[in-house]
């Protein structure tokens, strides 16, 4: 997605937006960007913001995504006199126990390098912003101010992920090779150890007679925690099982809306982007017992389990007991009202206009000659 660098109305603040997570597909960073991008379509952010995304030029703020080694380079040679904005994905230990394999020689080789890269920005920028509050503990251990640390969560826009009608839906099952009446599961994510592969094909095991559908792949190829053993999976896999890859966010709610349950059996999360595309498409979500649900999400209404067995329990009731699937369809429909869009594009609005007030003297002198001596000695 471009952003448009032409002046649209009156503009107060430059907000310059970089990211590199589109370079690794079908990741959670590369979406929840995609979703942040789309605020700036909108009111207020279209008309009171001049927004640009190229890495080599100042401005106001300097709002980064990912730990491109090039945003390092740029902050340490002065080039961002602004204020540097850095979004947390991950604390650098989520990259050695949820990304990468430690078995793996690749992973072995850019672990320190990653590690350094991330510690960098965590530690240098001005404002840190966690897609996860479970993070800024973590962010304070390592010598962050919290007082520069603020909390706001993903989002997906409706106009990407919603329902459709019965009779698109049953054209799409037609699409996709569906029958009308079969029991379809549907999870999405990366092929990783974390996000419950295995589990997932051993729950489909116990239920022979519903079909399952994971979509992803393994978006950092060899180096994906757990590649070889899931490879296997995903070379051999049951009869009721297919591993449909990485696919577009079209079809990813596509297959959504042809689903009757969305699970996700992962043994940890950050903030799943795909929780909220189901949400939004109000399909019934089974998930795994976690805390960070709770923190996250902030919401207890929704189908959960810690074992295989309870799992196949609680699908097979909602493929057979019409008041249970109609509660769980429920669930979903609360998660979506609770992250609305436009809710989120409010936080955002709000979070510049503060950060424009507590940096009024820098974003006022980023222009003077002594703006760049200045950010040189800040990112140092």
């Amino acid at each position: 997605m471009s952003i448009k660098k032409s002046l649209i109305g009156k503009k107060n603040l430059s907000i310059n937006l970089l990211s590199s997570a589109h370079r690794v597909k079908a990741t959670g960073p590369g979406s929840a960007w995609r979703e942040f991008l789309k605020h700036f379509e909108k009111e207020p952010f279209a008309s009171e913001y001049q927004t640009t995304n190229h890495r080599k030029s100042d401005a106001d703020f300097i709002h980064m995504n990912t730990p491109d080694p090039r945003y390092k380079w740029h902050m340490r040679r002065g080039k961002y006199h602004g204020v540097t904005i850095f979004n947390v994905h991950f604390i650098p230990h989520t990259h050695t126990d949820n990304s990468y394999d430690p078995q793996n020689w690749i992973h072995r080789l850019f672990l320190k390098k990653i590690i350094s890269w991330s510690n960098y920005f965590l530690t240098h920028v001005d404002e840190l912003v966690v897609v996860n509050p479970m993070f800024i503990n973590d962010l304070v251990d390592i010598g962050v101010d919290r007082s520069k640390i603020t909390y706001i969560p993903n989002v997906v826009d409706s106009s990407g992920f919603s329902p459709v009608s019965n009779v698109e839906r049953l054209e799409l099952r037609k699409k996709y090779n569906l029958f009308k009446d079969e029991f379809i599961v549907v999870s999405v994510g990366q092929l990783q150890t974390r996000k419950g592969v295995k589990d997932f094909i051993e729950v489909a095991k116990k239920l022979p007679k519903y079909k399952f559908i994971w979509l992803g792949s393994f978006a950092f190829k060899k180096m994906s925690h757990g590649h070889k053993e899931i490879e296997q999976f995903v070379s051999n896999p049951p009869d009721n099982v297919f591993f449909k890859g990485r696919v577009s966010p079209e079809e990813v709610n596509d297959y959504l809306n042809v689903s009757d349950l969305f699970f996700m059996p992962a043994l940890n999360e950050l903030f799943p982007m795909s929780i909220l595309e189901a949400a939004n498409v109000n399909v019934p979500m089974l998930l795994r017992d976690l805390p960070e649900y709770a923190e996250i999400f902030n919401f207890t209404k929704y189908l959960k389990a810690n074992n295989n067995a309870d799992f196949a329990k609680i699908i097979d009731k909602l493929a057979t007991n019409k008041e249970s699937y109609a509660a769980a369809k429920g669930y979903s429909q609360a998660i979506a009202k609770k992250y609305d869009h436009d809710i989120i594009c409010q936080e955002w609005d709000s979070y510049y206009n503060r950060l424009s007030t507590k940096y009024k003297d820098r974003i006022n002198n980023r222009h003077n000659k002594e703006a760049r001596k200045e950010a040189r000695k800040r990112y140092k």
